[in-house]
């Protein structure tokens, strides 16, 4: 093997790069449009395409989701077996798990008990009042 110690590499014709079809090891800085990371991994003007495991303090997911320390932010729908919406509510098959004042738009469900059905059947309109002022 021989060494070629050289200042510069230029193409054949102005402006142009010479070429380096088995490729090349670099040690430092490169400035390229493209690189090609193995077999899994390739950078390029659009972003980080990777196949296989990413460690990332943050990563954008097409044009709709952000992964980052503090969660998952998605726009459209999401697809997850548990999802926590803030600090107050949890989504999972078991149900929605909320810590504060609910706003529905349909009746609410504890256990098998319909609450808007129970309060009409068990209190009067004043008693319901009350039961929702002492009890939130």
């Amino acid at each position: 093997m021989s060494d070629l110690r050289v200042t510069n590499l230029r193409g054949r014709t102005a402006g142009s790069s010479p070429s380096l079809p088995d490729g090349a090891v670099v040690t430092g800085i490169v400035t390229a449009t493209t690189a090609i990371v193995g077999s899994g991994v390739t950078v390029n003007a659009t972003g980080i395409n990777v196949t296989g495991i990413l460690t990332a303090t943050s990563a954008i997911v097409g044009s709709g989701v952000t992964v980052n320390a503090t969660g998952i932010n998605a726009t459209g729908i999401l697809t997850a077996t548990t999802a926590i919406v803030g600090s107050g509510v949890t989504v999972n098959a078991t149900g929605i798990n909320v810590t504060g004042i609910i706003t529905a738009t349909s009746s609410i469900t504890i256990g098998s008990t319909d609450v808007l059905t129970a309060i009409s059947a068990k209190a009067s309109t004043g008693k319901a009042i009350a039961m929702a002022i002492v009890f939130g």
